[in-house]
């Protein structure tokens, strides 16, 4: 029989970089190179921003790697911000997860499922199948975990399986025109919308930190997480690198930034004829229901570490038979479907791209504090390339995060409103604490 501290965990090394690939494989797959070609206009540049966004994905996919494998426990950033800086600053990290970090990207990526569905001409609306299939996967992460795992690794691997296909294919399709690469927009670069263009980027990025926030939950995680981080990321970046390079080859950006939401859908025509682009819809349509899920699973852990901590309602500590922390499923669920109902894509993406950038950068800076204040901590792995990963993480997203709220001071204005809120929560929650100590 097993002790307590050697208990079986559900998720192993391949379920982690499954989780880490379906989180990334989202929203930034079908909608972000349409946005940029509006915003920037030239193939080349925008490759080059997926470059750059991938090589500060690693980066931080490295520097995650070292503080997961020194505190694996499940929560992520709420873990090491509050061991490194103060429990203020972990719970922030915890409170945009919940507002930020999980519900809105969930919404928005079933939305673009809803779309690319609708391409198919099934008559569904898009916000009518999006809601169903974010009510379907909260039902399906209410039973055991271990069993969501294994069926998220078949919807991983079938995505895995979908790009390269899609992208050998459409290589080989003749179709295409290498000379729409050097396509150049005679709208003026400015420093603010390269910012911008690369916070867009770093959203289609976001989730190479997936696998932190169900660390508790992984076999060995000490030499797992760092794996299913740095493997994960790697791969995505490849596809997304390919990807675009594909697209630009199907069509010039002046034509992937007159319909932002549908470029697979825009490019599969152009490969594949109009039924063929149908089909494609249809199969990507498909593969975005393992980023939906893949968020589904990572963020009610992070909502469940602040309640064992008491910042959060005790009841998101509980959990079913099967380990799933059910009252966190389900308030994502419906924090997801209001958001579904009253958002936008491009008013959000913004925002998101600058509040995760923020506080993935107070992590990776956390890592330099501990170790300066925890140097005899156990370190099972250490981040590569330090401390230049870490210098190059913080100067990226500072400079980026600087000229994205320069140029657009209303995303401030949200960003500072959401910390305020959430500092005075903080503060109810530790006094309420505090009192209930008392009565104890």
């Amino acid at each position: 029989m097993r002790s307590k501290n050697h208990q079986h965990k559900p998720l192993t090394v391949i379920s982690a970089t499954a989780l880490v690939i379906g989180n990334m494989m989202g929203l930034g797959l079908v909608t972000t190179t349409g946005f940029l070609s509006a915003e920037i206009g030239n193939p080349l540049l925008i490759l080059s921003l997926w470059l750059l966004g991938g090589i500060l994905a690693l980066c931080g996919a490295t520097i995650y790697g070292e503080l997961g494998a020194m505190m694996p426990r499940a929560g992520g950033e709420y873990i090491y911000l509050s061991r490194a800086i103060h429990p203020l600053a972990g719970f922030l990290s915890g409170w945009v997860s919940l507002l930020v970090g999980f519900s809105a990207p969930i919404a928005l990526t079933a939305y673009a499922f809803g779309i690319y569905l609708e391409t198919t001409q099934l008559g569904i609306p898009a916000k009518y199948s999006a809601a169903l299939l974010i009510s379907l996967l909260t039902i399906l992460h209410l039973g055991k975990v271990v069993w969501v795992a294994r069926i998220h690794n078949l919807l991983t691997l079938y995505t895995i399986v979908l790009i390269l296909v899609f992208i050998t294919a459409a290589l080989l399709s003749g179709e295409g025109q290498w000379s729409n690469l050097i396509e150049v927009s005679s709208k003026p670069l400015l420093i603010e919308n390269f910012a911008i263009s690369l916070v867009i980027v770093s959203f289609a990025y976001s989730g190479w930190n997936a696998a932190s926030y169900v660390a508790g939950e992984i076999e060995d995680a000490e030499k797992a997480l760092p794996k299913a981080l740095i493997w994960g990321t790697i791969s995505v970046m490849v596809m997304f690198i390919l990807l675009n390079v594909v697209f630009f080859f199907g069509a010039p950006p002046s034509i992937l930034s007159q319909d932002p939401e549908e470029v697979v859908y825009v490019a599969a025509k152009v490969f594949f004829g109009g039924a063929g682009g149908t089909i494609v819809s249809l199969l990507i349509s498909i593969a975005l229901i393992s980023s939906v899920n893949a968020m589904i699973m990572a963020g009610p852990r992070v909502y469940s570490a602040m309640a064992k901590d008491g910042l959060f309602f005790r009841v998101f500590t509980q959990q079913t038979e099967g380990g799933s922390p059910w009252a966190g499923v389900i308030l994502q669920c419906a924090l997801a479907l209001i958001i579904l109902i009253t958002s936008t894509f491009a008013g959000l993406m913004t925002y998101i791209g600058v509040m995760l950038s923020a506080f993935s950068g107070l992590t990776v800076l956390s890592a330099f504090i501990l170790r300066l204040k925890s140097p005899q901590l156990n370190r099972p792995y250490r981040a590569a390339w330090w401390p230049f990963s870490g210098m190059l993480y913080l100067v990226l997203v500072g400079s980026m995060i600087y000229f994205t709220l320069i140029s657009k001071p209303e995303v401030m204005l949200v960003c500072l409103a959401t910390l305020l809120i959430g500092t005075i929560f903080y503060l109810y929650r530790r006094k309420f604490l505090r009192h209930s100590l008392r009565l104890d």
